[in-house]
Formats: C-alpha cells, structure tokens, sequence
C-alpha cells in the first residue's frame, strides 16, 4: 500500500491508479470505495495531462540544444575552411542567447506548475472531503431527529443506521459530483495551455530569465473555491448545486424512506 503521508515521493499515474485504502465496517464511517476510485482516475487524468506537457517541453529544449550544436558545427566547419575565423554576429549570438533561456524557462515553468496544481488539488481534495463529513453528519443527525419526531420520539436503532448511512452516502455523492466538474473544466484549461503555449513576439524581444516561473492561470485557480462557496448554487447564490443537473437543491431534506 502506498504510503499517502509521505510528501518526498513524487506522485506518478501508476500510483494513483494503483492506489488502495483500508476498510471500514458497515457500522462505521468511511469512504465509498467507488467514489474515491472515481476521484483517482480523475487526479490521474491530471497528472497524465502533467506529464504529457512536460515531456513536449522537454522536447522542444532537445530541438533547440540541437539547433545550436548544428549551428555550432556549421561555424567551425566555416572555420576550418577560411583563412579567416568567421565571428558570428551579435544578432546570431542574442538569438541563441535567447533560444536557451526560453528552452529552460519552458521546463522550469512546466515543472513549477505541476506542483502547484497537485498542491492545490491536494489541499482542496482535503477541504472537501472536511466538508462532506461536517455535512453528512449534520444531516443524518437532523434525518434521525425527524425519523423520532414522525414515530413520537420512539427509537429503532436498527431504522436509524440505515437513514444515517443513506443520508451520508447521498452527501458524499453530491460531493464527487461538484469534485468531478471542478475537475472536468480544470482539465479543460489546461488542455487550452498546452495547445497554445507562450510565445514572446519579435526576434529582438527577449525572453523571461532562466528559472522564472509562470503565474498559476485558468486551471491553477480553477482548482481552490473559497469554502463559503463550495456549497452554494451559482444561479441563484443559495442552496446546494445538483451536480451534472446544473439545478438547486436544498441545502437540507429529509431522507426517502
């Protein structure tokens, strides 16, 4: 089992897909192990989309390592040939100049964003889950507190349980759902980036410094929701959103029995 307290290990696709969590008893709370596995795959599709960036980052630097030794060999070729030493221009030399510092700036900027997306994925995931275990609980206490005012405060405790866990499973439900769109649109965004990477206009204009790292846009943001609004609905400003319906609910019902 992967150790999830460690924060040394770089977390990779194979680990989140591979990832298994202990078991809890019927009688206790914890995790529905089909909506943590559908939170993985999602966390994974990230990563994927991480690495996929990475690596065309990375290729690039290669292409451009490579255009200047070509270039390098083509100057000691000219070289070797004329009686006079052939000094590149301060043109040529801004321009490699530059080409060097975007190659290394791209990685950088890629690696540095990564991080930070996986940091706030990790801290929102947390958030939400602190959340959903607030609300279920409140809500299967305020569920059983109704069941015992419709029974004349008689007790089941077997009636009980079983409302209890409905009523958390339903909450945490809901709280995949809004996890699933905030990372279906965050996938989007980055999508949209790594189609259209930076580019820096002119050939005079010179590029970020080596190491610079790039502001978190779109989906970096996109990530973290202030926790006041996590749970309200974005049409009408109250209530809780309804996942993939797009409608209200109330923020509390009681239990179909």
């Amino acid at each position: 089992m992967y150790n999830y307290r460690s924060r040394d290990v770089k977390v990779t696709v194979g680990q989140v897909n591979n990832a298994r969590f202990s078991m809890t008893s019927l009688t206790r709370r914890g995790y529905q192990p089909d909506e943590v596995h559908r939170f993985l795959e999602l966390v994974a599709d990230e990563l994927a989309s991480r690495d996929q960036r990475e690596a065309a980052l990375r290729t690039d630097a290669e292409k451009l390592k490579e255009a200047l030794r070509s270039w390098q060999s083509q100057q000691n070729s000219q070289r070797l040939q004329s009686p006079v030493p052939a000094t590149p221009t301060s043109t040529a030399v801004n321009l490699v100049s530059q080409a060097q510092q975007q190659a290394e700036s791209y990685v950088n900027q890629a690696q540095h964003y990564s991080r930070q997306i996986i940091a706030q994925a990790r801290s929102q995931a947390s958030e939400l889950m602190r959340q959903t275990q607030a609300r279920a609980k409140e809500e299967a206490d305020r569920a059983v507190a109704e069941y015992r005012r419709e029974n004349e405060g008689r007790r089941d405790s077997a009636a009980e349980d079983r409302i209890r866990q409905l009523v958390r499973a339903r909450s945490f439900l809901e709280a995949v759902e809004v996890a699933e769109e905030q990372l279906r649109l965050t996938r989007q965004e980055l999508e949209h980036e790594v189609a259209t990477p930076p580019r820096y206009a002119g050939a005079g204009a010179a590029g970020p410094p080596a190491g610079a790292a790039a502001a978190p846009s779109g989906a970096a943001a996109a990530l973290v929701l202030p926790a006041s609004t996590a749970r309200r609905c974005p049409c009408c400003g109250t209530g809780r959103t309804g996942g993939r319906s797009g409608r209200c609910r109330p923020a509390s019902r009681s239990p179909r029995r």
